[in-house]
């Protein structure tokens, strides 16, 4: 299994959650067998999905070779192979991964992806992938932006 981040932070993920919580974002407490049961197939908490806590988009921004500033939401740079869409939700820090953001519903991330559980990842090979050409080139400065919506 490939688990390399897409993009490497300066913060940290309680500094993130502290800031979301600020402007009003709610979590969902999700189960710790939903990231802890991973291992066994069979677990019905490995296919829980987010579904109560502050929806998010995710846009991330740079500035092109000609200095313009560009911007793209989560969606315009990724896709599954399931065909499901990344939907940010807000659940807060829960665990210690210091992750931010997570593209399947994962208590180790502060933004989980509704769309998908940590079964259909493991087990139904629903894997992200990057749109090419979309990104700058690896090791480019940029910027994320966590924006609520209702």
């Amino acid at each position: 299994v490939n688990r390399v981040p897409i993009i490497v932070a300066w913060t940290s993920d309680v500094a993130v959650s502290e800031a979301l919580e600020g402007l009003g974002a709610v979590g969902e407490k999700l189960d710790r067998r939903s990231y802890y049961d991973y291992k066994d197939k069979n677990s019905p908490y490995i296919d829980a999905k987010v579904s109560k806590g502050t929806n998010a988009k995710v846009y991330v921004s740079w500035n092109d070779k000609d200095g313009k500033l560009k911007t793209v939401e989560a969606n315009d740079f990724l896709y599954n192979t399931s065909g499901k869409k990344y939907e940010a939700m807000f659940i807060s820090k829960q665990h210690p991964s210091h992750c931010i953001l997570c593209l399947y519903s994962c208590i180790g991330s502060i933004c989980a992806n509704k769309s998908l559980s940590t079964k259909d990842y493991f087990y139904r090979d629903a894997v992200w992938k990057l749109k090419k050409g979309v990104l700058p080139p690896d090791g480019t400065q940029v910027l994320v932006t966590i924006k609520l919506v209702e």
